[in-house]
């Protein structure tokens, strides 16, 4: 089905994009208590698409015929699950930065009426 070098294709890309990750965590780019387990899933799925019967039996599950295509689906899923993650942490923040201007307003407010 797959021929060898494929499969090290495959592991070379992984350990790629883990250096990558690692680097970009250790730069503090990325905060890695959000994005590294994402990654990680990343990680393992790359490698473990080297093998074929792995690749075979995610194709069964899913109900599709070609496997690469099911690999590429579950990266899609991944991938939006970190999405989702991202805007939710975003959202959080811009709430707390509201609360923290809103405090801050009413602090100056109180300051004023004082003098």
């Amino acid at each position: 089905m797959y021929s060898g070098a494929s499969a090290m294709t495959a592991i070379l890309s992984s350990l790629f994009l883990f250096g990558i990750v690692i680097y970009l965590i250790y730069k503090n780019w990325v905060h890695a208590t959000i994005v590294f387990p994402v990654f990680i899933l990343i990680i393992l799925l790359g490698i473990a698409s080297s093998s074929n019967r792995f690749i075979g039996t995610l194709a069964n599950l899913l109900g599709i015929k070609t496997g690469p295509l099911a690999i590429i689906l579950v990266i899609l899923f991944i991938l939006f699950i970190m999405y989702l993650l991202l805007a939710i942490i975003i959202t959080r923040i811009q709430k707390r930065q509201l609360f923290i201007m809103r405090e801050l307003a009413q602090l100056k407010l109180e300051q004023e009426v004082k003098k």
